[in-house]
């Protein structure tokens, strides 16, 4: 019975080891929020400095490009709520994500720098 115990224990205790080196190996995690406020239609000036391409933003107190290549949300959903209160849940991430236009042949008129949204869903 003792040697039962003793193999037990032993493994019990290689078992707890082993994830704890597990969890230590590094995982990307993504940093959701909720936010608060309006999806907004600003116009953005285009490469060629000439034309304006509209664009959606988040607003709640800072505007937010939605980077709707990324986003679960589609564009038509949003546009039917443009203006409105609204909640979601979102990422916000740093760099640059090109803009593209429907109303343009060129595929990639400019690129947003800065701060971005990434939508997942509305609450």
């Amino acid at each position: 019975m003792k040697n039962f115990i003793l193999i037990f224990s032993s493994i019990l205790l290689i078992a707890c080891s082993a994830s704890k080196s597990a969890s230590v190996l590094p995982t990307k995690k993504l940093k959701i929020n909720i936010l608060y406020g309006k999806v907004v239609l600003k116009s953005k000036v285009s490469s060629d400095g000439e034309s304006g391409i509209p664009t959606l933003y988040f607003d709640d107190g800072d505007a937010y490009f939605i980077n709707l290549t990324e986003s679960k949300v589609r564009k038509t959903d949003l546009e039917q709520i443009l203006f409105q209160e609204l909640e979601i849940l979102c990422e916000i991430k740093k760099g640059k994500t090109p803009l593209k236009s429907e109303y343009s042949d060129k595929e990639n008129q400019s690129i947003v720098e800065g701060k971005y949204i990434v939508i997942y869903e509305i609450l």
